[in-house]
């Protein structure tokens, strides 16, 4: 298995947003423990609206969970389940920053549902990736 990592423009464009924050380092850890700490514990969703919720998913949670996500379509590759037929559309639900559509680069889908409740994180993916022609935000499914 090939080993899993960011897009070089990507590790750009988060080193960028981390470092325009502002946020010291120790601060950013806090941050992650927080909400790592909020995901252990809650039943809820992202907490979005708290400013450094985007500051800790940009220094673990998004990087984290891009290279699982890399993983899962290696995974799909080897096994061979999408070599017949063409990926036409994608729905991505609870798509954050857009976490799956960065890792799903090899699938070079022209069409993305983004289902995804919250503002601040199409901001996040937004500011990660300006050219988002592709995706389609919804609140919801229906």
């Amino acid at each position: 298995m090939p080993m899993a990592h960011l897009p070089p423009h990507l590790s750009i464009q988060i080193q960028s947003e981390i470092k325009s924050s502002g946020f010291s380092s120790q601060k950013i850890a806090e941050a992650v423990l927080k909400l790592s700490d909020h995901y252990q514990n809650q039943d809820s969703t992202t907490p979005w609206e708290n400013p450094l919720t985007s500051i800790a998913y940009l220094s673990y949670f998004l990087p984290l969970n891009i290279i699982r996500n890399q993983a899962v379509f290696e995974e799909v590759k080897q096994l061979q389940l999408l070599e017949d037929s063409p990926v036409e559309k994608v729905v991505d639900f609870g798509s954050g920053p857009g976490t799956s559509y960065f890792a799903a680069s090899s699938l070079n889908s022209q069409n993305w549902d983004f289902i995804e409740s919250s503002s601040e994180a199409q901001i996040l993916f937004e500011k990660l990736n300006p050219k988002s022609e592709k995706i389609r935000w919804k609140k919801s499914l229906f």
